[in-house]
């Protein structure tokens, strides 16, 4: 496995997935559409986590171009399981859906609330992302 860091550490080559076993969360929310829920791709995601100790739900009602209406199902979820963290899995819609979901939380004062740090908050995967118009490697998303 390589490494190289920007805002945050990336982790990619063989193996790099096996690092979801490792994270410092007991309980995440996995944000990605019903295609990769419904398919085998999402068990390299929840295997690791499982082997990890690690609970998981997945909110998979993310749409093409993600509207509002989706994102805040999403807001809806996270409030309603309480993960420490997101992992968007799949496009620049999974990624800016759990983006959207994130700054909403955020802004309702979720982390006052939980007492919570933003760092290393949010997770990203990239899955079969086939456009690259930057919106994945920044703090901003396009809902």
């Amino acid at each position: 496995m390589e490494q190289f860091t920007l805002k945050t550490k990336v982790s990619f080559g063989d193996n790099a997935l096996e690092r979801l076993s490792q994270l410092p969360y007991r309980k995440v929310l996995i944000v990605t559409d019903a295609f990769i829920a419904k398919g085998d791709m999402i068990h390299l995601i929840t295997k690791p986590l499982e082997q990890g100790g690690i609970a998981y739900q997945i909110f998979d009602d993310v749409k093409p171009d993600p509207p509002i209406k989706n994102v805040s199902a999403g807001v809806a979820a996270f409030l309603q399981y309480q993960p420490e963290a997101l992992i968007a899995v799949g496009g620049g819609s999974s990624i800016d859906s759990g983006k959207g979901i994130k700054q909403i939380v955020f802004h309702i004062g979720w982390f006052c609330i939980k007492g919570s740090d933003l760092k290393d908050f949010f997770i990203h995967l990239f899955f079969c992302s086939l456009h690259f118009d930057g919106s994945s490697y920044g703090p901003d998303g396009v809902v």
